[in-house]
């Protein structure tokens, strides 16, 4: 048998325990979320449906997220998420701005990490972040919405009211994203978007075209939370197929939740104001849930109104929603969720779960919509 060298052997294992805790400061984790149900759907209009759905409760997603110790209190961080049609195995697609043509739109319909894609740095100062991720009003609403912007008749209907979809006001890439640490129960969040970092040369946008700025922050005091956001979009201008400029979109939300261990109960205001006349809009509502056994009740309604132009008519809607989900673990539920929407006779207002739309058949139709599922989270 051949003799092991000491002073390699020894060497060798020095650097194998001066090395562990390098280790040990890194990690990576990967998670994420499949949300299966069956819709039984009605667009108003003699158009009945059903079908097999994702993300009715919370988006199918697949992510990593990973940190590493710097020393000194300072970590880095970094979070890749996509969006994923559990009933395909499909990736999502999302709205992204960066990617803007000569379409009237201001963004291409592209797929990848779309939910979040950033890589930043956090200690006592807080935490900024580099790359895509959610708003500052997409952190308040989530917070003021007792169901979490999941279920048919979540307060995503506020989305509704954008022109642009709720992809367009719940996330934004290309940014800089600053949330401060807790103040004494406040905490601050700060965004700015490059949008589409275009050279405004043509056939492109122009210059500013959707960049945002936002501003929030969130308020916790015992039972009692109050939370509130603005932001404001710059949105391309287009006529005959050519951009003609921008024009500001202004987004706001502010309200107010008080929580038990059993029982939460919310209400609040959100406006969004478009560039051009005739365009405003806003949401009032009311929502609670109620804590029994394994189980949680939701119930939410919702009034919503907006300038549709210069015709008069009833341009309002009321929505309705009720859902209950039972944790078989802390991991998977089984969830019954129900959504109407009450449209005004020329208001067509669609109703809206956590990924899934439900269009009414026509103007003044009232969509409505029952679901039963399951979802994981891993």
């Amino acid at each position: 048998m051949k003799k092991i060298s000491k002073i390699p052997f020894a060497l060798g294992l020095a650097m194998c325990v001066l090395s562990a805790p390098a280790f040990a400061q890194s990690s990576v984790s990967v998670y994420g979320v499949l949300d299966m149900g069956l819709s039984f759907d009605n667009d108003g209009n003699g158009g009945k449906a059903t079908r097999l759905g994702s993300g009715y409760v919370s988006g199918s997603r697949l992510g990593f997220s990973g940190t590493e110790d710097l020393g000194g209190g300072l970590r880095a961080l970094f979070v890749l998420e996509m969006g994923v049609n559990g009933d395909t195995g499909e990736t999502r697609t999302f709205q992204d701005p960066s990617t803007a043509s000569a379409a009237a739109s201001g963004g291409l319909n592209t797929t990848g990490f779309g939910r979040r894609a950033h890589v930043g740095l956090g200690g006592s100062f807080g935490t900024v972040l580099l790359g895509r991720d959610y708003t500052p009003l997409f952190w308040s609403g989530a917070a003021l919405d007792p169901m979490s912007f999941g279920y048919y008749g979540d307060l995503q209907q506020f989305g509704t009211l954008s022109g642009t979809g709720i992809e367009r006001f719940g996330r934004a890439s290309n940014g800089i994203f600053y949330t401060s640490p807790d103040l004494g129960g406040f905490t601050a969040r700060l965004m700015y978007s490059f949008g589409s970092e275009s050279t405004g040369v043509a056939g492109q946008p122009p210059e500013d075209a959707n960049k945002m700025a936002a501003i929030g922050g969130t308020y916790r005091a015992g039972p009692f939370l109050v939370s509130g956001a603005f932001q404001q979009l710059k949105l391309p201008l287009v006529s005959a197929g050519r951009f003609t400029g921008t024009g500001n979109r202004n987004d706001a939300i502010i309200g107010a939740s008080y929580s038990t261990e059993r029982f939460t109960v919310s209400t609040g205001f959100a406006r969004i104001d478009q560039p051009g006349p005739h365009t405003t809009g806003d949401d009032v509502w009311l929502g609670a849930s109620y804590t029994i056994g394994a189980g949680k009740v939701y119930g939410t309604v919702q009034r919503i109104r907006q300038e549709a132009g210069p015709t008069p008519g009833d341009n309002t809607a009321t929505t309705y929603a009720l859902a209950y989900m039972y944790n078989l673990s802390k991991r998977t539920g089984l969830y019954a969720s129900y959504g109407y929407v009450a449209n005004g006779e020329t208001a067509s207002f669609a109703l809206l779960a956590g990924d899934p739309v439900l269009a009414p058949g026509a103007v003044g139709a009232n969509p409505r919509g029952t679901v039963f599922g399951i979802r994981h989270t891993f």
